[in-house]
């Protein structure tokens, strides 16, 4: 918490983590009147998705992508081509859970990406001390609220306009307080 209460002047916060598997599942939401009454989700599976996302509570700004698999090859991926890419300069300061992929790819990545990281490593069962979480509910609501996506595709480019779309006007996040 302090982290995120007296950010460094040098540097970014980032915090990272996964959302789903994400289903290609009929999603209400505020404006849809009635459940249907055949939801064709019962019927037929068309695969699912994770996606994997970093967003950084001081600017408001996120960046994400979707995968097939939530494995170490994959997270190591979205470091390297999107997580680096998308701050390109500067200390990251990494707040993520300890799961084991996450450790595994990065042991993996190459040491001069290693050394811009500063890791911040969750206990066991507090994933609400991630503010991700927070930017996850947004990014669902905007992205997957009142869509009936039938391909792991669609929910990824959904997401990804939806992420768009909240980086034109992003809100910075404060732990307890207004930035």
């Amino acid at each position: 918490m302090d982290l995120y209460r007296h950010p460094p002047r040098r540097g970014h916060i980032v915090c990272f983590d996964e959302m789903g598997p994400l289903q290609t599942i009929p999603r209400g939401g505020k404006s849809w009147g009635r459940k249907a009454a055949r939801r064709p989700d019962r019927y037929e599976r068309n695969g699912t998705l994770q996606w994997f996302g970093a967003f950084c509570p001081t600017t408001g700004l996120g960046v994400g992508k979707g995968f097939a698999h939530k494995s170490a090859v994959e997270c190591g991926e979205f470091f390297e081509q999107y997580l680096f890419a998308f701050w390109p300069q500067g200390r990251i300061h990494l707040v993520l859970d300890n799961l084991s992929v996450h450790t595994k790819a990065l042991r993996e990545l190459p040491y001069r990406l290693r050394r811009r990281l500063r890791l911040y490593w969750l206990p066991t069962n507090s994933s609400w001390l991630n503010l991700i979480e927070s930017y996850f509910s947004t990014l669902k609501q905007t992205g997957l609220d009142n869509t009936n996506y039938t391909t792991p595709e669609q929910i990824d480019q959904g997401l990804r306009a939806a992420t768009e779309y909240l980086n034109r006007d992003p809100t910075p996040y404060g732990w307890g307080e207004k930035l």
